[in-house]
């Protein structure tokens, strides 16, 4: 009776012992397919992040140009505006009555000539 308790017992060890080693392989089994799962999910949050910073980086420079382009508008405005004004400050002080008036009738008798005046 000793006996068949003492390889009963030795019986349950084994079988404790292989129960250990095969938890042992399967918690080690999911560790290290949870760390493959984890290096995909953070591959993937990286590749959404620099897809966003990319999209946010373009749009910024999309803005740039246009608000670049409208400066470089307003500016050319400008210059025009005050080549304009230049220009017709400088053509009344040297202009004479009798010029004034010669630019005046040339200028009717082009319109009357081209038939704009109707």
């Amino acid at each position: 009776d000793a006996e068949k308790t003492k390889v009963e017992l030795e019986r349950l060890q084994r079988e404790s012992k292989e129960i250990i080693v095969e938890t042992r392989l399967e918690a080690q089994s999911i560790i290290a397919e949870s760390r493959l799962q984890a290096e995909k999910v953070k591959g993937e949050i990286i590749q959404e992040a620099k897809y966003q910073a990319n999209s946010i980086l373009q749009a910024a420079e999309k803005q740039i140009q246009s608000e670049k382009d409208q400066a470089v508008r307003e500016i050319r405005d400008e210059v025009v505006n005050l080549s304009l004004m230049m220009a017709s400050k400088l053509i009344k002080q040297n202009l004479t009555e009798e010029m004034n008036k010669s630019l005046i009738e040339d200028s009717l008798q082009k319109i009357e000539s081209s038939g704009m005046a109707d």
